[in-house]
């Protein structure tokens, strides 16, 4: 870890404790960006954003992306996708995730939009940010935003960048509940432990993973069907297909399985069903069961 990055680390920690001392723990869900990350709405549901003081990007709402057709492909980082034929997404449209973007380069997939959330992906290999292609949109928590505006603004130059936020935790209010989440735009299970956004610009889910982003915008497209790739969870603890085990970063996975991916899911397939829509597991090797999500094969590599 280089000095800047502990430095980074340790700034982090400090405002952590201050939000703390200061505010209550209601308020230290914003040390990853406050106070450097400033928004101010914009025209036509448009968002200014100010880093340090600075204006640093314009972020559009969602309504500004081009539709896809009629299905979407959302490429995880699990290592069962070094055995798939990826080279066969050529012509879809796929939505990247994080690492999973050194497949798309591989293969000469450019992908439809790419998400990160962690800003730990942005300080640990931002060599990988460098590979995203200039006009691919860019879909980024605010501490991922913070990062990269620390350690590669470059790549947030002449680029689309939409912002994904969290709609219970809203600088400057406390960290909100689901049961206050408005029904018109968020499904909310019987018993509140998860929830489904249908509206980007008011919030995504935390679901534990950042294939639940790409599961709601997918569904927010409009797409009829949705395939996930690379969605192992169970061998979590194994190196990303993209890593090797001298450079493998930790993962939250199993941590957040039963507590917010396993409803997560569960609460997915029932608002995909209600609305006539597919999604699919195409992970041969899974965690989630094939009963919440259902499993499609996806062709595997010619030996």
């Amino acid at each position: 870890m280089s000095l800047k990055t502990r430095w980074y680390k340790w700034q982090e920690e400090l405002i952590k404790k201050y939000l703390v001392y200061t505010k209550g723990k209601a308020y230290k869900y914003a040390f990853s960006y406050w106070p450097f990350i400033e928004l101010y709405p914009g025209p036509s549901g448009s968002t200014y954003v100010h880093f340090r003081k600075r204006h640093l990007l314009d972020a559009p709402a969602f309504s500004s992306l081009i539709r896809p057709f009629n299905k979407v492909y959302i490429l995880g980082s699990g290592p069962s996708v070094n055995n798939q034929d990826l080279t066969l997404l050529k012509q879809e449209a796929v939505i990247t995730l994080n690492g999973s973007l050194v497949a798309a380069c591989q293969t000469g997939l450019v992908p439809y939009a790419h998400i990160i959330i962690d800003a730990n992906f942005i300080l640990n290999r931002p060599d990988l940010v460098q590979l995203l292609p200039p006009k691919v949109p860019l879909l980024v928590s605010l501490s991922a935003l913070k990062a990269m505006a620390c350690f590669c603004p470059a790549q947030l130059h002449n680029r689309t960048v939409l912002l994904v936020r969290n709609p219970l935790e809203i600088f400057p209010h406390p960290i909100g509940t689901v049961q206050r989440l408005p029904e018109r735009y968020f499904v909310k299970s019987s018993d509140n432990a998860a929830y489904f956004s249908l509206a980007p610009d008011l919030g995504f889910s935390d679901g534990g993973s950042v294939m639940t982003i790409g599961i709601q915008l997918a569904y927010y497209l409009g797409v009829q069907q949705v395939f996930l790739l690379g969605l192992d969870i169970g061998n979590a603890t194994q190196p990303r297909f993209y890593e090797s085990k001298h450079n493998c970063q930790k993962c939250g996975l199993l941590r957040d399985y039963e507590t917010k991916i396993l409803p997560f899911m569960q609460l997915t397939r029932q608002v995909f069903e209600a609305r006539g829509k597919e999604i699919y597991n195409c992970s041969p090797i899974s965690k989630l069961p094939y009963e919440v999500i259902p499993y499609f094969h996806f062709p595997e590599k010619k030996r």
